[in-house]
């Protein structure tokens, strides 16, 4: 059965950050595309399809990202710098707010990132198992 490649939007104000990233996702399969606002963000998940936002919290206009994906299907993982490092935070599941979602450490994400990448090539979406249910 074909499967159409999972799309990743990541959000940086410079993409230095999250080349990383960028490559695991791209060497996964992954159809990745990388804008440096989230005015840019929001443009592009009103006009296509993405199953995945992932996105830098010194992003200015994060609100209106929030908008645009609370108004389709995509999830939205904000990157937050805390006192002592990193969190991953989901904010939105499948265009759904998720309050009660489980923050993931900078050195915890890859892994997550990889279960996350499984359960959308074996079921072509975001499950609430990965911790990121609502």
């Amino acid at each position: 059965m074909d499967t159409a490649p999972v799309r990743v939007l990541l959000v940086a104000e410079s993409g230095t950050g999250f080349s990383p990233l960028l490559e695991r996702l791209e060497n996964c399969g992954w159809e990745c595309q990388l804008v440096p606002s989230c005015l840019d963000g929001a443009r592009l998940v009103e006009e296509i399809s993405f199953d995945l936002v992932l996105c830098s919290a010194r992003s200015e206009n994060f609100q209106s990202l929030l908008i645009a994906a609370r108004s389709s299907s995509t999830s939205l993982i904000r990157y937050l710098i805390v006192e002592h490092g990193c969190w991953w935070m989901p904010t939105i599941v499948r265009g759904e707010p998720c309050s009660r979602a489980v923050a993931f450490r900078d050195s915890e994400f890859p892994g997550e990132l990889y279960k996350l990448i499984w359960e959308v090539h074996m079921t072509g979406q975001l499950a609430p198992s990965t911790g990121m249910g609502g």
